[in-house]
């Protein structure tokens, strides 16, 4: 049995699995498409992205099994706490029928409709250029059972190959990969510290490169081979 998380693996054994045929393995990346990505600049004027503003980014769906939220209105509620008009927060995945939502809440904490933008699903092979063009790229996840402890998320072994920093809610499912050497951790469902993780990274050009280069660095042992070879290792033991 292949197991996303150590809590997972856990619960088979506690449903009495034999440890020995339970073996942790996340998910991982392709990092060919990741390979000879343009910079930040050449991303934002493929996207047709201001080049004058920082951009926090959140790329993934907006909602998990259909109607989970997965952090957006804390994000939205940290960037309106920055009160930065030069901050845009970009928002892809969708669904869009969650948008109309989000622009009510940006209304109501008064956060200037111009420094929000929402785009819909986009394909596979343009995720790596929309992670590219972010200053910061977020995992603002709640403190759900799902999130906290039974997810290896796709994102987050994609943010950290594009070689952006990451602010990420400090989830034991997110620790499996991410520690203060490579992410900005935050209290899950926090706004405030959120927002506080968010200014860091901007406003700290050097801590910011650290971080993604470690993320990049890190990133490298969580290829789809390596799994693959992982598991094909502990079925031969």
């Amino acid at each position: 049995v292949v197991a996303l998380t150590h809590f997972i693996k856990n619960k088979f054994i506690e449903l009495e699995f034999p440890p020995k045929k339970l073996i942790v393995a996340s998910d991982g990346v392709d990092l060919a498409m990741f390979k000879n990505l343009p910079d930040k600049t050449n991303c934002r004027r493929r996207l047709d992205l201001p080049h004058t503003l920082s951009i926090v980014g959140y790329i993934g769906r907006f909602k998990v099994f259909g109607h989970q939220e997965k952090g957006i209105p804390q994000l939205i509620e940290a960037i309106a706490q920055l009160d930065n008009p030069n901050i845009l927060l970009l928002l892809v995945g969708g669904p869009r029928e969650a948008v109309n939502d989000y622009w009510r809440l940006a209304r109501k904490l008064n956060l200037k409709l111009n420094g929000l933008k929402f785009i819909d699903q986009v394909t596979v092979t343009e995720v790596p250029f929309w992670m590219r063009a972010c200053d910061v790229v977020t995992i603002p996840w709640p403190s759900i059972p799902f999130s906290a402890y039974a997810t290896s998320p796709l994102k987050l072994f994609e943010y950290m190959a594009s070689g952006t920093p990451i602010v990420a809610s400090d989830l034991p499912s997110l620790r499996e990969v991410l520690s203060e050497s490579n992410a900005i951790l935050v209290k899950p469902g926090d706004a405030a510290a959120l927002a506080g993780g968010i200014k860091n990274l901007l406003n700290n050009a050097v801590l910011a490169n650290q971080l993604a280069r470690q993320a990049q660095d890190d990133v490298q042992s969580f290829t789809w081979q390596n799994r693959v070879q992982k598991i094909m290792h502990h079925m031969e033991l």
